[in-house]
């Protein structure tokens, strides 16, 4: 993976338990950004990676229909990404509504990150 995301902050190593755990349930791109990047924070605060184990108990609270769903990213807004079903979806708390953000997550990083941040994963 390209370094594109030069404001990345580590908040921590990604590990290996959760590479072999996730590795076949999330879009191979989130894999490379965790080995390469970790968790943490980008986009200017904006993003930040997340490990999906610490929202498991918040998806079982507030979604009866995407408790299976893995959480990809969490904004600056307190919003959660998902990956549910093949698709990159938003949970926007404040509004109370779930959206289906792009098809796939490589649309996702090359379209909605590039557009919004002109930067690219």
């Amino acid at each position: 993976m390209e370094k594109t995301l030069n404001d990345f902050k580590v908040n921590s190593k990604v590990p290996k338990e959760i590479i072999e755990k996730y590795k076949n349930l999330v879009p191979k791109e989130i894999i490379d950004l965790w080995q390469e990047y970790g968790f943490g924070t980008f986009m200017q605060g904006y993003l930040k990676s997340v490990n999906p184990e610490a929202y498991i108990d918040i998806l079982q609270e507030c979604s009866q229909r995407y408790t299976d769903s893995v959480v990809l990213f969490a904004t600056g807004m307190g919003d959660l990404v998902l990956w549910a079903d093949g698709y990159v979806r938003l949970l926007n708390f404040r509004y109370g509504v779930l959206k289906t953000v792009m098809p796939n997550f490589l649309f996702f990083s090359k379209v909605w990150i590039q557009k919004s941040f002109g930067m690219s994963i």
